[in-house]
């Protein structure tokens, strides 16, 4: 269940990598060829990089962000049912049908 869930993820990142790599080529393929000087066209070429920087930084920090809702999210999931778990088989008396199932093995 788990093998193919973790190899559409897989998939999915290199899918993104690829697109964001494709991305810079363009600019920066686009910044080679655009009529400017090569000072002018360097400077471009840094800023872009700048900002690119910094938006991957923010999208790590929002990974991490949501990546620490979610396994709280499954804890509290899990705490949950575990809870629930618990109180239904308290309330089916699944504890007298274990002392019998007992008593009756030893007969």
């Amino acid at each position: 269940m788990y093998e193919g869930y973790e190899t559409n993820q897989g998939s999915a990142a290199k899918s993104l990598m690829v697109f964001i790599c494709g991305a810079a080529i363009g600019a920066s393929a686009m910044l080679l060829y655009a009529p400017a000087s090569g000072s002018e066209t360097r400077a471009r070429i840094a800023d872009k990089a700048t900002e690119l920087k910094d938006r991957a930084g923010e999208w790590t920090g929002q990974a991490v962000d949501k990546a620490a809702e979610w396994k709280e999210k499954a804890l509290t999931t899990a705490a949950d049912t575990l809870d629930r778990a618990s109180e239904s088989f308290k309330n089916s008396d699944g504890a007298s049908s274990i002392g019998q199932t007992k008593q009756t093995a030893r007969v």
